[in-house]
């Protein structure tokens, strides 16, 4: 998958970022665990949707009560890129993966959220991170 590379794709980067950051929740949110693990199950179906807009007012009550949980705050990030506030998003994505270090879907968002806006070098440093929760996936 080419989301966040070259120029040959017709999306936008921002666009490419949307629907790569959505793709990749969905294995957090299907281990989600506690209280809001089918709340998040069903904000996942709207994030695939791309329905950001749904998946916000679906995530207020969770963030209320939950809002401290890295896979919350993931979801919610995942949202606000969805509806375009990206420079919102990237400060929750950053709060997400502060609060929960283990969350290693986060740095894999985080990553690919500064490749596209061409931060090669920290970017590299979230993908280090998230290598080093998964020594033996080769996908990462």
């Amino acid at each position: 998958m080419t989301l966040f590379s070259g120029s040959k794709s017709p999306l936008p980067v921002e666009r490419r970022l949307q629907l790569g950051l959505a793709l990749v929740l969905s294995c957090v949110l299907s281990a989600a665990t506690g209280g809001s693990a089918q709340d998040l199950t069903t904000v996942q179906r709207y994030l695939d949707a791309g329905n950001g807009e749904t998946a916000l007012e679906l995530l207020q009550p969770m963030l209320r009560s939950d809002g401290r949980r890295g896979d919350v705050l993931l979801a919610y990030s995942t949202a606000l890129f969805l509806t375009g506030d990206s420079e919102e998003g990237e400060r929750v994505l950053r709060r997400a993966v502060d609060r929960d270090p283990s969350l290693l879907q986060g740095w894999l968002n985080l990553g690919g959220v500064l490749i596209a806006k061409g931060q090669a070098e920290e970017a590299a440093q979230s993908f280090e991170r998230a290598r080093a929760l998964a020594p033996d996936d080769p996908e990462i």
